[in-house]
């Protein structure tokens, strides 16, 4: 019943532009500097307030609404990072991330869609980087490298949301025509103390490396997680360590201070308690970054560790991912292990 209930309310609220859009800045770790946002999708229900995006988006994905829904904040996304674009002077252009739906990829006109959202906000194509989740791309993958092979062709960028979840073929991620991937929250938050979610985001940050892909890591909550992932060479990051998602208005005062915007700070933060509201509300204010001492690289355990079947056959996975990794780049048959 309830459920019932709130697919009405989702009805009118996609009739009655009930939506908010909050942006999350992403962070590049060797400078600091703020390179791109996420736009996420805030839905406010009147007196109820704002609700949960976990449980809204999979009713929006099964009605259809998402379609709209995702139309919209395309809209609003684009037009928004040309606004800041123009108002602020910054070293290199803002990318902005716009997750796009199972739904919206399946759309025929998609690619018209996407072009005409260009057009209309002005926002140069670069400047645009689409979210793919993995578990999408995996249930028709020929399908979708032709779909994001088309969507390359406008000059755009492409991410692979939540990598490392959907289990989806090496082969296929090497033909995928994507720009980054992006490190599941999962495996971030058990890093450091939980050695198979290390070994997975140092495997990760190295594949993409090896395929030439930049990494961001989502979900970063703490210095340690931060250490590590600089360690690791991970590229750029997001989560409450840094920023949490926010009104425009709010982020605007970030691009408006000019000396975040042209001397930015090495990137670390002092810490604090983990807030119990996902939303947020504000950045969060970690003063002036002192530079971290400088964090041990941690590896794969090495054989032999005590663990549960599990743990060892993720160490597997990831020698496997490595070994694959070195084979693509350097363009040579992978070695006959029959061969004496």
């Amino acid at each position: 019943m309830k459920r019932h209930g709130l697919k009405q309310r989702l009805r009118e609220a996609v009739r009655e532009d009930s939506f908010d859009v909050h942006y999350q800045p992403i962070v590049e770790l060797d400078t600091g500097q703020v390179t791109a946002c996420e736009a996420l999708v805030r839905w406010l229900d009147g007196p109820r307030g704002c609700v949960n995006p976990g449980s809204f988006i999979p009713i929006a994905e099964e009605t259809g609404a998402i379609v709209a829904v995702g139309r919209w904040v395309l809209d609003q996304a684009c037009a928004q990072a040309r606004l800041w674009q123009t108002a602020h002077s910054r070293p290199q252009p803002l990318t902005m991330a716009v997750n796009v739906s199972a739904r919206q990829l399946v759309q025929d006109s998609f690619r018209q869609i996407v072009s005409g959202v260009i057009k209309e906000t002005g926002i140069q194509p670069g400047w645009l980087c689409l979210e793919v989740t993995e578990s999408v791309l995996i249930e028709d993958p020929e399908s979708s490298i032709r779909v994001l092979t088309e969507l390359k062709e406008l000059g755009i960028k492409i991410a692979i949301d939540d990598f490392g979840t959907g289990y989806s073929s090496l082969e296929y991620l090497r033909r995928l025509p994507v720009d980054c991937v992006k490190v599941d929250r999962s495996f971030v938050r058990g890093v450091p103390d939980n050695e198979e979610d290390v070994a997975i985001v140092n495997a990760v940050i190295e594949l993409g490396h090896a395929l030439k892909l930049s990494v961001t890591a989502e979900g970063v909550e703490t210095v340690e997680q931060l250490g590590n992932l600089q360690g690791a060479g991970c590229d750029t990051a997001q989560g409450f360590l840094f920023y949490r998602p926010e009104p425009p208005e709010v982020v605007e005062k970030l691009f408006a201070d000019s000396r975040a915007a042209n001397d930015p700070a090495p990137v670390t933060a002092e810490p604090f308690e983990r807030p119990a509201d996902p939303i947020g509300a504000g950045p969060v204010d970690h003063g002036r970054a002192h530079a971290p001492a400088a964090p041990q690289r941690r590896l794969i355990p090495p054989p032999g560790v005590p663990g549960s079947r599990r743990r060892l056959a993720r160490h597997s996975l990831v020698a496997g991912i490595r070994a694959m990794a070195h084979t693509w780049v350097k363009g040579e048959a992978a070695p006959d292990s029959s061969a004496g």
